[in-house]
């Protein structure tokens, strides 16, 4: 099974896809605000082409009992303008980074974020690894090509 070869820790092999804050709706009654509206599921305006990712979701306001800023899921366009597919979803963990390996299928995808509904704001990174990559078969086969070669 081939499996692919990156340079994740080059900084210049990431490229900023998505950035930005999230916030919740104070909810009123009576002139009383009485808590808030969960902030809605987010298609990012975004189409992307890169299969992988490196997501991460941010909130000072989180109590510390909170380990998951929300997921992210692929979607992909199945034949006609109102009809999509999901196809997986990713739990990005809050505070922190995830890398995310989506599945090839679609030359190009949206990606919907969900954040559970106690959260009143969130920020969401999401970086697309623009680097090179190559195939650990590709690799094998170069290496024994090369031995195979030498006398």
């Amino acid at each position: 099974m081939s499996h692919p070869v990156l340079s994740l820790n080059n900084v210049e092999n990431w490229q900023l896809f998505h950035r930005q804050i999230y916030r919740s709706q104070e909810s009123v009654n009576q002139g009383r605000v009485r808590g808030h509206i969960p902030i809605p599921p987010q298609t990012l305006p975004l189409l992307s082409d890169r299969n992988i990712l490196a997501a991460g979701c941010h909130s000072d306001k989180a109590k510390s009992t909170w380990f998951s800023g929300g997921w992210l899921t692929p979607v992909v366009a199945c034949g006609g303008e109102f009809l999509e597919a999901d196809f997986g979803f990713y739990r990005l963990p809050l505070n922190s980074v995830r890398l995310i390996i989506i599945p090839p299928i679609a030359q190009s995808y949206k990606l919907r974020f969900q954040v559970p509904a106690w959260f009143e704001e969130i920020s969401l990174s999401i970086y697309q690894y623009i680097g090179t990559e190559t195939d650990s078969t590709e690799d094998l086969i170069r290496e024994l090509q090369t031995q195979i070669s030498q006398p």
